[in-house]
């Protein structure tokens, strides 16, 4: 058990190192949806593979945007809930062109 904490804390501090990171709680809806998006370009355009978006529990307001956004995204692969929910983390997907 002891090992997975391990890893995990690891794997939450390399995320954070690579700038994949951003903390919208207590931002109002509009301005957290135009971060939340200007990130998501951000990490795109950098070729990093994840981004990660604190977003408190709250009452789910930010939360559900944020789910929004990465459903609706074409630059998101897939997402998950982490840290008890109050996080969302999706990976990034990269569009070929021909």
């Amino acid at each position: 058990m002891r090992n997975k904490k391990r890893r995990v804390k690891q794997t939450k501090n390399l995320l954070d190192s690579q700038g994949i990171s951003i903390d919208v709680h207590g931002y109002r809806y509009k301005d957290a949806e135009l971060k939340i998006l200007a990130h998501i370009d951000e990490v795109y355009y950098s070729k990093l593979h994840y981004v990660r978006v604190i977003h408190g529990h709250g009452e789910g307001t930010l939360k559900s945007l944020v789910r929004k956004i990465m459903k609706e995204s074409k630059k998101i692969k897939n997402y998950q809930a982490v840290e008890g929910d109050a996080v969302t983390i999706g990976e990034v997907e990269f569009l070929h062109s021909n």
